[in-house]
């Protein structure tokens, strides 16, 4: 008599088997899925830094990034004096939308200044930021990654303590 399958004891070990495997993988599963949420954040600030540069620079006036720290913070630019970052319609260039707030809690904004509200400030003939200077850190249990607007305007974006595929390190 011949039989198909698998005993007991065969499905009991490897089950064993997977369960290890997969209790030892989920750590590691688990920092990838949090650094790429820091990733994305520091490339949408990048991307958004830039294009109210490049706004500032076609538009011909000043275009003010708010920046609000900590762990509720956000990130909002305007042709206004100032916006509320926190309030999706607040913060508007040429109708559009923009801002970036904080997804979750786990990440937390500080700037180089030590200041709870900053306003970098792009001037509309050359797209500079002279005296808006700054650099916010974006801190993670994982590590730190950083945007980094210089006097020129230049903005670059750097991470510290961790390694993630297209961020130079600090």
């Amino acid at each position: 008599m011949t039989t198909h399958g698998f005993t007991l004891v065969q499905l009991m070990v490897g089950v064993s088997i997977l369960s290890i495997l997969l209790t030892t993988g989920m750590p590691s599963f688990a920092d990838f899925q949090h650094r790429q949420h820091l990733r994305q954040i520091l490339n949408q600030s990048l991307r958004m830094f830039n294009e109210a540069r490049q706004l500032a620079i076609l538009q011909r006036q000043t275009v003010n990034v708010v920046v609000q720290t900590g762990r509720m913070w956000c990130l909002g630019a305007t042709t206004d004096s100032t916006c509320n970052c926190h309030l999706p319609t607040d913060c508007v260039v040429n109708d559009k939308p923009m801002r970036i707030s904080a997804g979750s809690k786990s990440i937390q904004l500080a700037d180089s200044r030590k200041q709870s509200k900053a306003k970098i400030v792009f001037d509309g003939n050359y797209g500079t930021a002279y005296g808006s200077a700054n650099t916010l850190s974006f801190a993670h249990s994982i590590g730190i990654g950083k945007v980094i607007i210089n006097n020129l305007g230049r903005v670059r974006i750097c991470a510290e303590e961790f390694s993630s595929v297209g961020i130079q390190r600090c």
